[in-house]
């Protein structure tokens, strides 16, 4: 299952500095047809790993893109659709 990370005081953070476009990574879902970009994650420092101790066969890819899809649903049903839009209505 997805987790989330605290987040550091900014008073005690490390500064780092970026290259403006050679260290901004972009990761994209595009429509089936490649015409439209559906989703975009992009930023500097994108973290992205792997643990390759639990990632041993297909079926552990399979678990880790479940739980993905999961987390994304979870985004999106609060971020674009507002959190209420998930829940159907009780009483009509």
């Amino acid at each position: 299952m997805a987790e989330e990370k605290n987040n550091v005081p900014v008073s005690n953070e490390p500064e780092v500095v970026f290259n403006l476009e050679s260290d901004r990574r972009f990761l994209a879902v595009k429509t089936e047809d490649g015409s439209q970009t559906m989703m975009e994650i992009s930023g500097y420092d994108l973290d992205v790993r792997f643990n390759h101790d639990v990632i041993n066969t297909v079926q552990d890819v399979e678990s880790l893109l479940d739980g993905l899809k999961e987390m994304f649903r979870k985004l999106i049903m609060e971020d674009v659709l507002g959190e209420n839009k998930s829940e159907t209505p009780e009483n009509g």
